[in-house]
């Protein structure tokens, strides 16, 4: 099928003609067959369970914050139908019940053919080795009703009395995808779900041991312990990982012999490492002033770096990494407006929004790379580009996409799809 793409002044039958090129493109490169395979235990009736949960992605990508928003934005879309080959797209009642209808073998299952739908087109598996591969684990809350499944009172920042479910997720930020994300009962904490998350990530990427060795874990207090760390090193990952005691630091800075700036109310200091890691490591105090007191923390690393101030601004990296691992998927995807009553449910909306995180990361790295549009996140993405009117013709062996000119964006959206849609 020849996918061509322009632009014209008049006549519009979408109003998400580059969302039509990208799923034109998909659908081409039989992306979303695998889906297919993910048999889920209902009947049956207008549309296959596949094709649902493709619609589902679609929602996702075409801005709908939840189900609900279905029906009124994407039911009269009779182009996307036609693109997907399908009549017309399904009722949100339907997409939700297929949601519900997962089971824990369902997840296990679809997590499986979204890996091979990332596959080919995964920057991670294609890097060069020589570089390390930076991945950041982190859980964030996702607030949800009294009557949700596995929804628990626990942490949820600048929150009380809330309850929720975890998010534990595993993000490359180099490369700006998603590796690896399950929901947990509210009350879990970071260090519960990190060996899951480490195995799973190893299934993923399908790590040598030399790879492994090229790999750091960057981590957050909340996975520090001793014996969490150990497990890593011993599998042969090098760490930067913030440790979990705040007594332990405080004893450490009594250790400390020299004391070097860092910011101007920061300073560091390096100490012999408290335990047996396994493997060598250094050990940096930090000492910063806050409420007319010092505070300390301290952290672990393997890593062989000029300076004390290397290893810190590495690890304050993790901010980036907490953006692009959360939040913006949760503006830009509206991931945390997506809320289920069903516990797999929640996990497969979840994992589908995931693969609209990482198509989306791919479309920006191959399409908008050199374009006015290199610096857009999802939102930007999603709400100015991906969200234009146009007029879509299908032939046979032709799908001819023009976006309405009008637009301020519209000339060179389209020479950024025309790149993207024929690699």
């Amino acid at each position: 099928m020849d996918i061509r793409i322009g632009s014209r002044a008049t006549l519009t039958n979408t109003c998400y003609a580059p969302l039509a090129a990208l799923f034109a493109h998909y659908q081409q490169k039989k992306l979303f067959d695998p889906l297919g395979q993910v048999q889920i235990p209902m009947r049956q009736r207008d549309f296959a369970p596949a094709s649902k949960l493709t619609q589902i992605l679609l929602s996702i990508l075409a801005g709908c914050e939840t189900l609900s928003e279905v029906n009124p934005h994407l039911r009269q879309e009779r182009v996307l139908a036609a693109i997907l080959g399908i009549p017309r797209l399904a009722d949100q009642s339907s997409l939700s019940r297929t949601l519900d209808a997962l089971t824990l073998k369902n997840i296990a299952e679809l997590r499986t053919r979204l890996g091979h739908i990332w596959q080919p087109l995964s920057r991670v598996r294609t890097r060069d080795w020589r570089r390390y591969l930076w991945l950041d684990f982190d859980l964030s809350g996702l607030p949800c009703g009294p009557q949700a499944e596995a929804g628990q009172k626990g942490y949820f920042a600048g929150k009380k009395n809330v309850r929720g479910r975890q998010l534990a997720r595993v993000s490359a930020i180099q490369e700006g995808e998603t590796i690896w994300s399950a929901v947990y009962p509210g009350n879990y904490h970071t260090v519960h779900c990190l060996q899951p998350a480490v195995e799973a990530t190893e299934t993923a990427l399908e790590f040598s041991p030399q790879q492994r060795q090229r790999t750091v874990w960057r981590l957050d207090g909340g996975a520090g312990s001793d014996e969490q760390l150990i497990w890593l090193l011993a599998r042969g990952y090098h760490i930067l990982a913030k440790g979990m005691s705040n007594r332990r630091a405080e004893a450490l800075a009594r250790q400390v012999q020299r004391w070097d700036p860092y910011t101007d109310n920061a300073w560091l200091g390096e100490v012999a490492p408290p335990t047996d890691y396994g493997r060598p490591v250094r050990v940096f105090v930090k000492r910063r002033w806050q409420d007319e007191q010092f505070l300390h923390s301290y952290y672990v690393s393997t890593l062989a770096l000029p300076s004390k101030g290397s290893f810190l601004r590495l690890y304050d990296d993790r901010g980036g990494a907490e953006v692009e691992q959360f939040r913006h998927d949760k503006s830009g995807l509206s991931l945390e407006a997506r809320r289920k009553r069903s516990f797999t449910g929640q996990q497969g909306y979840i994992l589908l929004t995931d693969l609209a995180h990482n198509l989306l990361t791919d479309f920006a790295h191959r399409g908008l790379a050199g374009s006015p549009f290199a610096g857009y996140g999802p939102k930007r993405i999603v709400r100015d580009l991906l969200n234009m009117p146009g007029l879509v013709t299908l032939t046979e062996n032709q799908v001819q996409i023009d976006l309405l000119s009008q637009n301020q964006f519209a000339e060179a959206l389209a020479m950024c799809l025309v790149k993207y849609c024929s690699g």
